[in-house]
């Protein structure tokens, strides 16, 4: 049996040899192994635990902190002990035997109700980290604070009734019976608190015993007596009004001490100290001291401020003077040297001095003087990007006239040539150099973050493969901080582009020993695999990051057929991403109206009109021109359309402009000055600028549009051709006699008769030069736009 322990132990020990030192480090719930003092946490206050001063009966509360050297280190741990339980070295203790003694075990340690025979209580805190499961404890990491005295005020300690005499404060009792405190005779010594039955004080009894049967009446006080109100202090309880019977030890609410109370009902709390800061300028610390009491506490030395080279710092929270100067810091300061610039002499800004010590700080710059009224002529100057290796400058303006620079389009802030430079940053290496310098220290805390657990690491050391040529080998770039772009993934700066493979020397000169297989895992990889959408990039295989384009959207059409009030479109819309847009637009039909319905949407619609009847031929085209949206035309009066009557330029116009939608004149030519803006001519005024700046008429003469003389046929025709765009006939032959080959109009007519807008007077004449009526207006526009007729 003692071979097998012998052999285990053995086993054990070869293990741990074989372990790099890197895998161990001070216990954080993953390895536990040890090592050598070069290996260990360094553990340092940050907070020392300071003097405390409190009154008998008060709370004394003393607070520590620290920190480890080690990012590793999961918890820090605390405890407080007599200082004479370490002794006089800090330097070997033994935390296990401390652990035994222990006063408390947080970076807080409190002591409740403080005693007299607490005063003069020395204490240190000792912060660790690690288990004790390592070595015994002896390999822990830890600090010892300084030493810290508890001092109690008030109090008295209670004597030693052996040592008595009873021969000084000696109280003489008689026996008293049937009342609240019923006694035999005895005698009571006050400086020992021992009871008699003797005057000698020889026969001592108990306080107990001093009623053995006698008879009490609670209603009969001995020594009832009043006590009135007292306001509290910082040194002492206050009280309301009540009264008090030491027979009985009970409190009353009311003279006759019938109404029972307790002590902690009539006191009231002491108030709180009024503390103000003392500095010992001697000493070179401070405290507070009460105003009421004079009560001492925290001391402790100053702290905070700073010192410049005239003065010293101030501490923060005394607000003391203390410390040495410093003759590096300065706060006031003075220009020296400095010339105005003139229009023909540059200016010098001045060099900079202490005011306080006269030291120099700051060398000025020239400068030109600015322009008279400020410079106007401003250019904006581009400046030279940074790179990693060199600085680059920003971009400015620049005044032409004076020269001087400006940060700001406006000329307000003036800059010299210093503000002009961008400075180099240096690479944006990725990963960060924590991450290339690995060494033995934080192999481990690396291995975790490429994915390995604790079994799998522990398992590796075992095997003896735990080094860095073979964790650097398990990397995969997207497991670690790298570069990318839309084409490539690398290790190396993000900014330049450059790999760790092409900043090999500037590594070595800025003194980075990085392994070798970072410099073959940094080579530049085009990204591969994945699949883009049109919102969303492909994600790379290997490095895990989007790149390349988006992907093309994927439409499906829908036609949306035209209705007799709305235009048709198609509609494309991508199942993806619900990207749409339409296209080929088509005109509203606009209804087809016969005895009172249309015929394509079967709405019913009332005939207004008298004079137009549903047998009649332009029956369809009257109500298409009064039912459009917008309304072409509303009739003479509310019940007649007048068919027969003739129309003007200006009507017509109006019309074509209505069943156009109504668009709004540019503004681009000039009004005709027949045609003012005045509430006459309103109905027609933007529609004859529409008219003219679309070339749809042209006006009777450069000044004149003539807006009441009759409309021809022909005229009216040519002014829906020209609408239209003027589209070009496909057959140039015209059927009629009355239209010449040369007339303005002849296109427009051949392309209205080939199109259904018209088919003449009869079949051999057009009657071009005969008055275009209302219902013949009313009828030509109704067909051209029921064909999808749209302007060019």
């Amino acid at each position: 049996m003692k071979k097998r322990i012998i052999s285990l132990l053995m086993v054990a020990l070869m293990l741990v040899s074989l372990v790099p030192m890197g895998a161990f480090a001070v216990d954080n719930g993953d390895i536990i192994g040890g090592g050598d003092s070069t290996d260990k946490v360094t553990i340092t206050f940050t907070e020392q635990p300071e003097d405390v001063t409190v009154a008998v009966g008060e709370t004394a509360t003393f607070t520590a902190s620290a920190e480890a050297s080690s990012a590793l280190t999961k918890e820090i741990k605390y405890i407080w002990v007599d200082a004479s339980d370490i002794g006089s070295s800090d330097n070997n203790i033994d935390i296990a035997k401390l652990l035994k003694v222990v006063k408390g075990k947080k970076a807080t340690y409190t002591i409740s109700a403080v005693s007299a025979d607490d005063n003069g209580m020395q204490l240190k805190c000792v912060a660790y980290c690690g288990s004790l499961s390592i070595l015994g404890g002896k390999g822990l990491s830890y600090a010892v604070s300084n030493t810290v005295t508890l001092t109690v005020t008030g109090g008295t300690v209670d004597p030693d009734p052996t040592a008595c005499k009873h021969d000084k404060n000696v109280e003489h009792y008689l026996n008293t019976n049937n009342t609240c405190d019923p006694h035999i005779e005895y005698w009571y010594c006050e400086d020992c608190g021992s009871y008699f039955t003797d005057a000698a004080c020889t026969n001592q009894t108990t306080k107990a015993k001093l009623d053995n049967g006698l008879t009490k009446d609670k209603t009969k006080h001995t020594d009832l007596k009043h006590f009135p109100s007292k306001a509290a202090t910082c040194t002492e309880k206050g009280n309301i009004e009540y009264w008090y019977c030491s027979g009985c030890d009970n409190y009353y609410s009311d003279a006759a001490g019938t109404v029972k109370t307790t002590s902690a009902k009539v006191s009231t709390s002491k108030n709180d100290h009024d503390y103000y800061w003392v500095a010992d300028e001697v000493a070179g610390v401070h405290y507070q001291k009460c105003r009421v009491c004079g009560t001492t506490t925290g001391t402790s030395s100053h702290s905070g401020g700073t010192a410049s080279c005239k003065a010293q710092a101030k501490c923060a929270k005394c607000g003391a003077s203390y410390g040495e100067l410093d003759p590096n810091t300065h706060v006031n300061f003075e220009v020296r040297n400095e010339v105005k610039a003139t229009e023909t002499k540059q200016g010098y800004t001045g060099d900079k001095y202490c005011k306080d010590c006269g030291a120099f700080i700051e060398k000025g710059s020239y400068y030109s003087a600015q322009c008279a009224g400020g410079c106007k002529d401003i250019e904006l100057v581009k400046g030279t990007p940074k790179t990693c290796t060199e600085d680059g400058t920003i971009d400015y303006y620049r005044c032409k006239k004076c020269g001087n620079m400006y940060k700001d389009e406006r000329a307000s802030i003036l800059i010299t040539k210093d503000d002009l430079v961008d400075k180099c940053t240096g690479h944006d290496l990725h990963p960060g150099t924590d991450a290339l310098n690995l060494s033995k220290d934080n192999l481990k805390q690396f291995a975790k973050t490429i994915g390995l657990s604790t079994p799998q690491i522990v398992q590796m050391i075992r095997d003896g493969t735990f080094d860095l040529d073979h964790i650097i080998g398990m990397i995969k770039i997207k497991d670690i901080d790298h570069c990318s772009d839309d084409t490539y993934h690398w290790l190396g700066c993000q900014r330049c582009g450059k790999t760790l493979e092409d900043l090999r020397d500037e590594l070595n000169s800025a003194g980075f020993e990085i392994n070798e297989k970072w410099y073959e895992l940094s080579r530049k990889t085009a990204h591969t695999g994945g699949t883009a959408t049109c919102t969303e990039k492909a994600v790379c295989d290997e490095c895990g990051d989007a790149y390349g384009e988006l992907g093309a959207h994927r439409y499906d059409a829908v036609v949306i057929a035209p209705t007799c009030t709305q235009n048709g479109y198609t509609k494309h819309t991508c199942s993806g991403c619900k990207d749409s847009y339409t296209d080929n637009e088509t005109v509203k039909t606009g209804h087809i109206i016969k005895y009172g319905v249309c015929e394509k949407c079967n709405m019913r619609f009332s005939n207004p009109f008298y004079d137009v009847n549903g047998t009649d031929w332009f029956y369809s085209a009257v109500m298409w021109a009064y039912y459009n949206t917008p309304q072409v035309t509303n009739g003479k009066d509310e019940s007649h359309f007048a068919p027969k009557a003739s129309c003007t330029r200006a009507q017509v116009v109006t019309f074509l402009w209505r069943a156009a939608g109504r668009p709004e004149p540019s503004g681009s030519v000039k009004q005709f000055s027949d045609v003012p803006k005045t509430n006459s001519y309103a109905y027609c005024y933007d529609a004859i600028l529409w008219a003219v700046e679309n070339g749809i008429t042209k006006g009777t003469d450069a000044t004149h549009f003539s807006p009441n003389a009759t409309v021809t046929r022909a005229q009216f025709v040519t002014f829906l051709w020209r609408y239209a765009g003027e589209p070009a006939p496909k057959n140039m032959s015209c059927g009629f006699n009355d239209v010449d080959a040369n007339a303005f109009y002849y296109k427009a007519v051949l392309w209205a008769v080939e199109n259904g807008v018209t088919t003449g007077k009869t079949a051999t004449q057009f009657a071009p030069g005969t008055t275009c009526t209302r219902c013949e207006v009313a009828a030509f526009m109704f067909r051209a736009f029921s064909k999808g007729i749209t302007a060019k």
